[in-house]
């Protein structure tokens, strides 16, 4: 029984997830080129290419045409 309220009393060794880790010194690092534009973003469509891409059935182009 003695050796039971002893355990209980130990401390426990496991890290608390309340602990706060100390971050990277420095921060961000700028862009190679914070000129350049996205290249996500691709090329511009012309109303007949969309209308085009949609009547041959390109289901992207249609998505693309959507979200407009």
């Amino acid at each position: 029984m003695a050796e039971e309220k002893n355990r209980k009393k130990q401390k426990k060794t496991k890290p608390s997830a309340l602990n706060i880790v100390k971050g990277v010194e420095g921060g961000r690092q700028e862009s190679a080129s914070p000129g350049k534009s996205d290249r996500r973003h691709g090329r511009q469509m012309s109303t007949g290419e969309y209308v085009k891409g949609i009547l041959d059935g390109d289901r992207t182009i249609l998505g693309k045409a959507i979200t407009l």
